[in-house]
């Protein structure tokens, strides 16, 4: 009886005719809104961590660790700047690409385990349906 079901599916999925929800399958479209969701998280998450890094003092010395490497002056002159001004906005600049670095790790991270969780519990689904 199994090998008749195994068969079944074999068939089934060769005419393409997949069981499950489309989330299961890895070439599944994303919608507009969930795309628009992530955006909205990210650049949430990414404001989220520049304020953390302001108010929060050790969140503020760990990025002045990143911001003192001995780097900056040389990118400084691969770059011209001479003002002070320049440089601020650099570092800046800097500042917000390592808290949007920051924030698209961890976006990718918890995706990742959502994804996990949803292909167990859609393999535990199947398997609770042929049991």
């Amino acid at each position: 009886m199994a090998a008749e079901e195994d068969r079944n599916l074999r068939v089934a999925d060769q005419d393409g005719d997949r069981q499950g929800p489309p989330e299961a399958s890895p070439a599944a479209p994303i919608s507009i809104a969930a795309t628009l969701g992530r955006t909205a998280c990210l650049v949430g998450m990414t404001v989220g961590l520049l304020a953390l890094v302001r108010f929060w003092p050790p969140a503020g010395r760990a990025m002045h660790v990143i911001l003192a490497a001995p780097i900056w002056p040389r990118l400084y002159g691969w770059l011209h700047v001479q003002s002070e001004i320049g440089r601020e906005q650099i570092l800046l600049i800097v500042m917000v690409l390592v808290c949007f670095g920051f924030a698209l790790s961890v976006q990718l991270l918890a995706l990742w385990i959502i994804g996990l969780l949803r292909r167990r519990k859609h393999q535990t689904d199947n398997g609770n349906a042929r049991a």
